[in-house]
């Protein structure tokens, strides 16, 4: 590896430790840019420094889920029965 890849890997870690910093020139003075895009299984967030103008994408993913609340009529009927024309036995 590189001097330079090796200086950007440990630029990448900082940030990670300091994501409201420039992993470049550690300025606070960063913005998201555009929409957030998305696949299947991550979203990817362009920011940009605005002091030395580096741009890099926060890439996110899907760690954990907290149902918040979901419809109880559902629970008793339906998701849990694998075929919707068969009633459930109680």
């Amino acid at each position: 590896m590189d001097t330079e890849s090796k200086w950007l890997e440990r630029r990448e870690d900082h940030y990670l430790k300091h994501p409201n910093n420039c992993p470049i020139c550690d300025s606070e003075n960063i913005d998201a840019v555009g929409m957030m895009q998305h696949s299947d299984v991550k979203v990817n967030q362009c920011v940009i420094c605005c002091d030395c103008r580096a741009e890099w994408g926060d890439v996110y993913t899907l760690t954990a889920v907290e149902i918040k609340s979901y419809p109880t009529d559902l629970v008793l009927g339906n998701l849990k029965n694998p075929n919707p024309n068969e009633t459930f036995k109680r």
